[in-house]
Protein backbone atom coordinates (compact mmCIF):
# COMPACT_ATOMS: atom_id res chain seq x y z
CA UNK A 1 0.00 0.00 0.00
CA UNK A 2 1.04 3.62 -1.32
CA UNK A 3 1.20 6.65 0.94
CA UNK A 4 1.95 9.83 -0.16
CA UNK A 5 3.12 12.18 1.88
CA UNK A 6 3.26 16.08 0.82
CA UNK A 7 3.52 17.71 3.97
CA UNK A 8 6.88 19.41 4.09
CA UNK A 9 5.84 20.63 7.82
CA UNK A 10 9.15 19.96 10.15
CA UNK A 11 7.57 20.35 13.49
CA UNK A 12 5.89 18.17 14.97
CA UNK A 13 2.33 18.41 15.24
CA UNK A 14 -0.66 16.18 16.22
CA UNK A 15 -1.47 14.41 13.32
CA UNK A 16 -5.21 13.74 12.47
CA UNK A 17 -6.62 10.79 10.06
CA UNK A 18 -10.25 11.84 8.34
CA UNK A 19 -11.62 8.58 6.98
CA UNK A 20 -14.07 9.02 4.23
CA UNK A 21 -11.90 12.49 3.31
CA UNK A 22 -13.17 12.01 -0.56
CA UNK A 23 -16.73 12.53 0.74
CA UNK A 24 -18.44 15.70 1.24
CA UNK A 25 -17.98 16.42 4.96
CA UNK A 26 -14.55 14.21 5.11
CA UNK A 27 -13.34 16.81 2.27
CA UNK A 28 -14.18 20.02 4.23
CA UNK A 29 -12.71 18.87 7.91
CA UNK A 30 -9.30 18.00 5.88
CA UNK A 31 -9.85 21.20 4.54
CA UNK A 32 -10.00 23.51 7.82
CA UNK A 33 -7.08 20.96 9.19
CA UNK A 34 -4.80 22.14 6.52
CA UNK A 35 -5.89 25.54 6.74
CA UNK A 36 -6.08 25.87 10.66
CA UNK A 37 -2.63 25.00 10.42
CA UNK A 38 -2.48 22.95 14.01
CA UNK A 39 -2.55 19.57 12.41
CA UNK A 40 -0.82 17.16 10.21
CA UNK A 41 -3.37 15.96 8.09
CA UNK A 42 -3.72 12.51 6.74
CA UNK A 43 -6.73 11.99 4.49
CA UNK A 44 -8.27 8.51 4.54
CA UNK A 45 -9.44 7.44 1.14
CA UNK A 46 -11.54 3.84 0.29
CA UNK A 47 -10.32 4.63 -3.30
CA UNK A 48 -7.70 7.02 -5.38
CA UNK A 49 -11.03 7.82 -7.35
CA UNK A 50 -12.69 10.08 -4.44
CA UNK A 51 -9.21 11.80 -3.72
CA UNK A 52 -9.33 15.02 -6.11
CA UNK A 53 -10.88 17.34 -3.75
CA UNK A 54 -8.27 16.66 -0.94
CA UNK A 55 -5.23 15.84 -3.47
CA UNK A 56 -4.67 19.81 -4.43
CA UNK A 57 -3.87 20.16 -0.90
CA UNK A 58 -0.03 19.22 0.52
CA UNK A 59 -1.49 16.78 3.01
CA UNK A 60 -0.95 12.79 3.44
CA UNK A 61 -3.08 10.71 1.74
CA UNK A 62 -3.33 7.35 2.35
CA UNK A 63 -5.36 4.24 1.45
CA UNK A 64 -7.68 3.71 4.03
CA UNK A 65 -10.33 0.89 3.45
CA UNK A 66 -11.89 0.61 6.72
CA UNK A 67 -12.68 -2.87 6.03
CA UNK A 68 -9.48 -3.91 5.54
CA UNK A 69 -7.46 -4.33 8.67
CA UNK A 70 -3.75 -4.08 7.13
CA UNK A 71 -4.81 -0.50 5.61
CA UNK A 72 -6.07 0.17 8.64
CA UNK A 73 -2.85 0.00 10.42
CA UNK A 74 -0.44 1.30 7.71
CA UNK A 75 -3.12 4.48 8.12
CA UNK A 76 -2.99 5.02 11.83
CA UNK A 77 0.64 4.76 12.29
CA UNK A 78 1.54 7.47 13.85
CA UNK A 79 -2.02 9.20 14.17
CA UNK A 80 -2.83 11.10 17.69
CA UNK A 81 -6.20 11.75 16.64
CA UNK A 82 -9.26 10.41 14.18
CA UNK A 83 -12.29 12.03 12.84
CA UNK A 84 -14.25 9.21 11.97
CA UNK A 85 -16.50 10.22 8.65
CA UNK A 86 -16.91 7.07 6.42
CA UNK A 87 -20.26 5.81 5.61
CA UNK A 88 -21.47 3.44 3.20
CA UNK A 89 -23.37 0.42 3.65
CA UNK A 90 -24.33 -2.01 6.47
CA UNK A 91 -20.13 -2.99 6.50
CA UNK A 92 -18.86 -0.65 5.61
CA UNK A 93 -20.89 1.42 8.71
CA UNK A 94 -21.08 -0.68 11.31
CA UNK A 95 -18.18 -3.87 10.76
CA UNK A 96 -15.91 -0.58 9.22
CA UNK A 97 -16.21 1.23 12.98
CA UNK A 98 -15.89 -1.96 14.53
CA UNK A 99 -12.24 -2.48 12.50
CA UNK A 100 -11.36 0.94 13.06
CA UNK A 101 -11.82 1.09 16.86
CA UNK A 102 -9.88 -2.00 16.79
CA UNK A 103 -6.97 -1.29 15.23
CA UNK A 104 -6.96 3.28 16.72
CA UNK A 105 -6.91 1.37 20.05
CA UNK A 106 -4.11 -0.66 19.08
CA UNK A 107 -2.45 2.31 17.49
CA UNK A 108 -2.57 4.05 20.91
CA UNK A 109 -4.78 6.93 19.17
CA UNK A 110 -5.50 9.56 22.32
CA UNK A 111 -9.33 10.20 20.98
CA UNK A 112 -11.50 9.39 18.29
CA UNK A 113 -14.89 11.68 16.98
CA UNK A 114 -17.45 9.72 15.38
CA UNK A 115 -19.54 11.51 13.02
CA UNK A 116 -23.09 9.96 13.74
CA UNK A 117 -26.26 11.71 13.11
CA UNK A 118 -29.87 12.39 13.95
CA UNK A 119 -31.34 10.07 12.37
CA UNK A 120 -30.84 7.97 15.39
CA UNK A 121 -33.81 9.46 16.62
CA UNK A 122 -36.45 7.96 14.15
CA UNK A 123 -39.09 10.10 14.17
CA UNK A 124 -39.13 11.35 17.04
CA UNK A 125 -40.98 14.72 17.38
CA UNK A 126 -40.57 17.85 19.90
CA UNK A 127 -37.44 19.10 21.52
CA UNK A 128 -35.30 16.40 20.95
CA UNK A 129 -32.06 16.06 23.39
CA UNK A 130 -29.07 13.11 23.52
CA UNK A 131 -30.87 10.67 25.65
CA UNK A 132 -34.32 10.77 23.26
CA UNK A 133 -35.08 7.32 21.93
CA UNK A 134 -36.28 6.84 18.40
CA UNK A 135 -40.32 5.85 18.81
CA UNK A 136 -40.30 1.92 17.75
CA UNK A 137 -40.05 0.83 13.96
CA UNK A 138 -38.71 4.46 13.05
CA UNK A 139 -35.63 3.87 12.11
CA UNK A 140 -34.23 4.41 9.05
CA UNK A 141 -32.02 1.44 7.63
CA UNK A 142 -29.41 4.49 7.78
CA UNK A 143 -30.42 5.29 11.06
CA UNK A 144 -30.37 1.77 12.06
CA UNK A 145 -26.82 1.31 11.00
CA UNK A 146 -25.83 4.36 12.32
CA UNK A 147 -27.22 3.69 16.07
CA UNK A 148 -25.62 -0.06 15.76
CA UNK A 149 -22.20 2.13 15.00
CA UNK A 150 -22.25 4.29 17.90
CA UNK A 151 -23.30 1.17 20.48
CA UNK A 152 -19.84 -0.23 19.04
CA UNK A 153 -18.42 2.99 19.96
CA UNK A 154 -19.68 2.43 23.43
CA UNK A 155 -18.46 -0.77 23.96
CA UNK A 156 -15.03 0.17 23.06
CA UNK A 157 -12.24 1.24 26.24
CA UNK A 158 -11.43 4.03 23.32
CA UNK A 159 -11.61 8.00 24.18
CA UNK A 160 -14.79 8.30 21.53
CA UNK A 161 -17.05 11.34 21.36
CA UNK A 162 -19.91 11.02 19.17
CA UNK A 163 -21.36 13.77 17.02
CA UNK A 164 -24.99 14.16 16.01
CA UNK A 165 -25.39 16.17 13.47
CA UNK A 166 -28.44 17.64 11.39
CA UNK A 167 -29.15 17.73 7.86
CA UNK A 168 -25.47 18.64 6.41
CA UNK A 169 -25.78 21.20 3.61
CA UNK A 170 -23.06 23.33 1.31
CA UNK A 171 -21.00 22.74 -1.41
CA UNK A 172 -19.85 19.39 -2.43
CA UNK A 173 -22.95 17.78 -0.49
CA UNK A 174 -24.81 15.55 -3.31
CA UNK A 175 -28.27 15.28 -1.32
CA UNK A 176 -29.17 18.19 0.85
CA UNK A 177 -27.81 20.25 -1.85
CA UNK A 178 -26.93 19.24 -5.31
CA UNK A 179 -30.18 17.32 -6.00
CA UNK A 180 -32.53 20.37 -4.07
CA UNK A 181 -30.75 22.31 -7.07
CA UNK A 182 -31.56 20.20 -9.97
CA UNK A 183 -35.31 19.81 -8.38
CA UNK A 184 -35.62 23.69 -8.00
CA UNK A 185 -33.97 24.06 -11.67
CA UNK A 186 -36.43 21.80 -13.04
CA UNK A 187 -39.39 23.29 -11.67
CA UNK A 188 -40.43 21.95 -8.68
CA UNK A 189 -43.49 22.43 -6.55
CA UNK A 190 -44.18 23.82 -3.43
CA UNK A 191 -45.52 21.72 -1.00
CA UNK A 192 -48.38 23.32 0.40
CA UNK A 193 -49.06 21.50 3.78
CA UNK A 194 -46.95 18.34 3.03
CA UNK A 195 -43.92 20.86 3.61
CA UNK A 196 -44.82 22.55 7.32
CA UNK A 197 -42.20 19.96 9.22
CA UNK A 198 -39.46 21.05 10.48
CA UNK A 199 -35.95 21.66 8.61
CA UNK A 200 -33.22 21.38 10.84
CA UNK A 201 -29.80 22.35 8.62
CA UNK A 202 -26.27 22.60 10.02
CA UNK A 203 -23.77 23.84 7.50
CA UNK A 204 -20.41 21.85 6.79
CA UNK A 205 -18.62 24.30 8.36
CA UNK A 206 -19.80 24.59 11.07
CA UNK A 207 -20.07 20.41 11.92
CA UNK A 208 -16.19 20.83 11.17
CA UNK A 209 -15.84 23.22 13.61
CA UNK A 210 -17.18 21.02 16.41
CA UNK A 211 -15.53 17.91 14.86
CA UNK A 212 -12.09 19.60 15.39
CA UNK A 213 -12.69 21.29 18.91
CA UNK A 214 -14.02 17.71 20.22
CA UNK A 215 -10.75 16.46 19.24
CA UNK A 216 -9.20 18.07 22.61
CA UNK A 217 -11.96 19.24 24.88
CA UNK A 218 -11.59 18.48 28.03
CA UNK A 219 -14.50 16.08 29.92
CA UNK A 220 -16.21 14.57 26.62
CA UNK A 221 -14.63 11.19 26.41
CA UNK A 222 -17.58 8.97 25.73
CA UNK A 223 -20.11 11.64 25.48
CA UNK A 224 -22.48 12.21 22.70
CA UNK A 225 -23.47 15.92 21.17
CA UNK A 226 -26.10 16.80 18.74
CA UNK A 227 -24.74 19.52 16.57
CA UNK A 228 -27.65 21.67 14.89
CA UNK A 229 -27.62 25.10 12.73
CA UNK A 230 -28.74 28.51 14.57
CA UNK A 231 -31.80 28.48 12.58
CA UNK A 232 -34.72 26.07 12.16
CA UNK A 233 -37.25 26.71 9.59
CA UNK A 234 -39.92 24.73 7.70
CA UNK A 235 -39.02 22.62 4.79
CA UNK A 236 -41.42 24.98 2.50
CA UNK A 237 -39.32 28.00 3.93
CA UNK A 238 -36.03 25.85 3.04
CA UNK A 239 -36.94 25.60 -0.67
CA UNK A 240 -38.12 29.12 -1.06
CA UNK A 241 -35.21 30.21 0.21
CA UNK A 242 -32.86 28.37 -1.69
CA UNK A 243 -34.69 28.95 -4.86
CA UNK A 244 -34.10 32.59 -4.09
CA UNK A 245 -30.58 32.06 -3.68
CA UNK A 246 -30.47 29.84 -6.97
CA UNK A 247 -31.87 32.90 -8.50
CA UNK A 248 -35.21 31.39 -9.50
CA UNK A 249 -38.38 32.63 -9.90
CA UNK A 250 -41.30 32.37 -6.82
CA UNK A 251 -42.01 28.61 -7.03
CA UNK A 252 -45.58 27.66 -8.04
CA UNK A 253 -48.01 25.66 -5.46
CA UNK A 254 -49.00 21.90 -6.28
CA UNK A 255 -51.72 20.26 -4.89
CA UNK A 256 -51.21 17.67 -2.32
CA UNK A 257 -53.40 15.01 -3.45
CA UNK A 258 -51.46 15.67 -7.15
CA UNK A 259 -48.13 15.30 -4.91
CA UNK A 260 -49.19 12.09 -3.10
CA UNK A 261 -50.35 10.80 -6.39
CA UNK A 262 -46.97 11.13 -8.04
CA UNK A 263 -44.95 9.76 -5.10
CA UNK A 264 -47.09 6.93 -4.92
CA UNK A 265 -46.55 5.91 -8.76
CA UNK A 266 -42.49 6.80 -8.31
CA UNK A 267 -42.40 4.50 -5.66
CA UNK A 268 -43.75 1.44 -7.85
CA UNK A 269 -41.25 2.61 -10.64
CA UNK A 270 -38.70 2.60 -8.51
CA UNK A 271 -39.46 -0.63 -7.11
CA UNK A 272 -39.57 -2.55 -10.37
CA UNK A 273 -36.28 -0.35 -11.25
CA UNK A 274 -34.92 -1.77 -7.60
CA UNK A 275 -35.87 -5.33 -8.44
CA UNK A 276 -34.92 -5.54 -12.24
CA UNK A 277 -31.29 -3.96 -11.37
CA UNK A 278 -31.24 -6.73 -8.66
CA UNK A 279 -32.13 -10.17 -10.22
CA UNK A 280 -31.57 -8.29 -14.32
CA UNK A 281 -28.38 -5.89 -14.05
CA UNK A 282 -26.70 -7.50 -17.15
CA UNK A 283 -29.73 -8.16 -19.38
CA UNK A 284 -30.77 -4.52 -18.80
CA UNK A 285 -27.41 -3.08 -19.22
CA UNK A 286 -26.85 -5.07 -22.47
CA UNK A 287 -30.17 -4.18 -23.89
CA UNK A 288 -29.37 -0.50 -23.47
CA UNK A 289 -26.29 -1.03 -24.87
CA UNK A 290 -27.63 -2.37 -28.22
CA UNK A 291 -30.40 0.18 -27.86
CA UNK A 292 -30.45 3.79 -28.00
CA UNK A 293 -33.47 4.48 -27.35
CA UNK A 294 -34.05 2.21 -24.39
CA UNK A 295 -30.66 3.96 -22.94
CA UNK A 296 -32.21 7.39 -22.95
CA UNK A 297 -35.70 6.26 -21.84
CA UNK A 298 -33.97 4.14 -18.93
CA UNK A 299 -32.21 7.66 -18.57
CA UNK A 300 -34.77 9.85 -18.55
CA UNK A 301 -37.24 7.63 -16.07
CA UNK A 302 -33.83 7.62 -13.84
CA UNK A 303 -33.65 11.55 -13.94
CA UNK A 304 -37.78 11.87 -13.28
CA UNK A 305 -37.55 9.52 -9.89
CA UNK A 306 -34.94 11.66 -8.87
CA UNK A 307 -36.93 14.84 -9.26
CA UNK A 308 -39.67 12.95 -7.48
CA UNK A 309 -40.39 13.33 -3.80
CA UNK A 310 -40.38 9.72 -2.17
CA UNK A 311 -42.67 8.65 0.15
CA UNK A 312 -39.42 8.65 3.00
CA UNK A 313 -38.76 12.13 2.33
CA UNK A 314 -42.74 13.01 2.64
CA UNK A 315 -42.44 12.11 6.00
CA UNK A 316 -39.39 13.73 6.86
CA UNK A 317 -41.31 16.87 5.66
CA UNK A 318 -43.79 16.82 7.76
CA UNK A 319 -41.63 15.87 10.99
CA UNK A 320 -42.05 18.43 13.57
CA UNK A 321 -38.70 17.94 15.44
CA UNK A 322 -35.92 20.18 16.95
CA UNK A 323 -32.63 18.89 17.20
CA UNK A 324 -31.38 20.93 20.63
CA UNK A 325 -28.01 21.93 20.82
CA UNK A 326 -27.88 23.33 24.58
CA UNK A 327 -25.31 20.86 25.22
CA UNK A 328 -22.67 20.92 22.65
CA UNK A 329 -23.00 24.87 23.35
CA UNK A 330 -22.37 24.74 26.85
CA UNK A 331 -19.64 22.37 26.76
CA UNK A 332 -17.87 23.65 23.64
CA UNK A 333 -18.41 27.08 24.71
CA UNK A 334 -19.85 28.37 20.76
CA UNK A 335 -22.99 27.52 18.92
CA UNK A 336 -23.20 27.29 15.42
CA UNK A 337 -22.36 30.50 13.43
CA UNK A 338 -23.41 29.87 9.44
CA UNK A 339 -27.37 31.25 9.16
CA UNK A 340 -29.43 29.38 6.35
CA UNK A 341 -29.32 32.75 3.69
CA UNK A 342 -25.39 33.19 4.05
CA UNK A 343 -25.38 29.06 4.09
CA UNK A 344 -27.41 29.01 1.09
CA UNK A 345 -25.29 32.15 -0.72
CA UNK A 346 -22.03 30.47 -0.35
CA UNK A 347 -23.78 27.25 -1.98
CA UNK A 348 -25.26 28.88 -4.71
CA UNK A 349 -21.89 30.87 -5.27
CA UNK A 350 -20.29 27.60 -5.74
CA UNK A 351 -22.78 26.06 -8.18
CA UNK A 352 -22.57 28.05 -10.31
CA UNK A 353 -18.76 28.01 -9.83
CA UNK A 354 -19.00 23.88 -10.59
CA UNK A 355 -21.62 24.85 -13.58
CA UNK A 356 -22.92 21.61 -15.37
CA UNK A 357 -20.28 19.45 -13.11
CA UNK A 358 -22.10 20.18 -10.10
Amino acid sequence: MTIYNLDTTKTRKPTVLVTGAGGFLGGTIVEALHFGDQYQVRAGLARWLSAPRVARLPITLVQCNILKPDELAMALANVDYVIHCAVGDHAVTVDGTRNLLTAAAKAKVKRLVHISTVSVYGDAPGDVVETTVAPHGTLTDYGQMKLEAERICLATDMDVVRLRPSIIYGPFAARWTMLYAQRLRAGWKHLGPLGLGKCNLIHAHDVTRFAIAALTQDGVAGDVFNVNGPEVVTWNEYFERFAQALGLPPMQPQGQRRTEISTRATGVVRSLGKYAMTHHRDALRWVAHKSDGLKQLMEQTELSMRLTTNAQELALYRLDARYLTDKANRVFGFQSSVDIDTGLRITARWLDHMGEAA
